[in-house]
């Protein structure tokens, strides 16, 4: 009796170690584990690593400059929005891990106190390099909805000395962004929306390219 038990056990444990590695390998030829992206978020959070209390996009009236003894002031601040490149390797069916690299540049025009006529530009950018970690909850071959979290630096190029010719400062910072929401949609081209918090904004969205499906 305790042979045929034993035995019974056995099989179930061989029948259910060759069924998860089924399903191991029925995801492995079904999902792709690379992806490359692209995208563009909003600004709001980047600019809080400025030295200047000033909006990303100021149309209404010149910095603070204007009541300082600075010769000078700035005419409306543009910014290219954060644009981001991602990739990603999926571990596991629901973990992925990989990296993100964003560009951010704050452009302004200068004017001259006396006679406001344009001296020059200024000109700041901002690199962050990110570690992502992300769960995806929902597998399915054109649709994936998760969530990440990615950690790491910024480092700011900004101007040091004020007037038509100045020198530059490189700062760092930490860096992080928070995904609270994702969702892609497509096979090997896919489009992507996120919403979350840190450099890359509350709202980023783009597309990429997934590859490598094993075959069987």
């Amino acid at each position: 009796m305790k042979k045929t038990f034993l035995i019974l056990m056995l099989a179930l444990a061989v029948t259910a170690a060759f069924a998860q590695e089924e399903e191991e390998q029925d995801w492995r030829q079904e999902l792709r584990r690379h992806e490359v992206g692209i995208g563009i978020g909003d600004p709001c959070l980047a600019m809080l690593y400025r030295p200047y209390n000033s909006p990303y996009i100021n149309v209404a009236s010149p910095d603070n400059t204007w009541f300082t003894t600075n010769r000078y002031y700035h005419g409306p601040y543009y910014t290219t929005c954060p644009l981001t490149f991602h990739y990603l390797f999926r571990v596991t069916k629901f973990l992925w891990l990989g990296g993100n690299f964003s560009y951010c540049g704050v452009y302004a025009k200068r004017y001259g106190m006396d006679d406001r006529y344009q001296i020059g530009y200024m000109n700041e950018h901002y690199v962050t390099v990110l570690q992502t970690i992300r769960f995806s909850y929902l597998n399915k071959k054109y649709v994936t909805l998760y969530s990440g979290l990615g950690t790491g630096f910024t480092l700011g190029v900004v101007p040091e000395t004020d007037g038509p010719f100045h020198l530059y400062s490189v700062n760092c910072y930490p860096a992080i962004q928070v995904t609270a929401f994702g969702v892609s949609a497509g096979d090997n081209w896919y489009g992507y929306t996120e919403v979350g918090a840190g450099y890359n904004g509350f709202i980023r969205a783009g597309f990429g390219y997934r590859f490598n499906r094993e075959k069987k």
